[in-house]
């Protein structure tokens, strides 16, 4: 834990990057500060999957949790190639 406002922010570290959470009101928005920009498709890719189990918890859905190769049965792929358009650079 880098950063801690209670109720706010925090930050954190994974691996070399950084996570920043930010609640305001009832939205919580996730920001990563990259060492390495060619990682950005994956991770994209991986938190969307993430947020959708999330998103199916919520919802009262049972969801397992969902890591690693499972991910591909889940869209991660096909994910991971659209952010690949997405975020190509000139």
């Amino acid at each position: 834990m880098l950063a801690v406002d209670p109720g706010k922010q925090l930050t954190h570290r994974w691996g070399d990057d950084l996570i920043t959470w930010t609640i305001t009101g009832d939205r919580i928005d996730c920001a990563m500060v990259l060492h390495d920009l060619d990682a950005a498709q994956m991770y994209a890719a991986g938190w969307q999957v993430c947020f959708g189990v999330l998103a199916a918890l919520l919802q009262g859905e049972q969801q397992p949790r969902i890591v690693g190769e499972a991910a591909f049965r889940y869209g991660w792929q096909e994910l991971k190639e659209r952010y690949d358009a997405e975020f190509a650079r000139p």
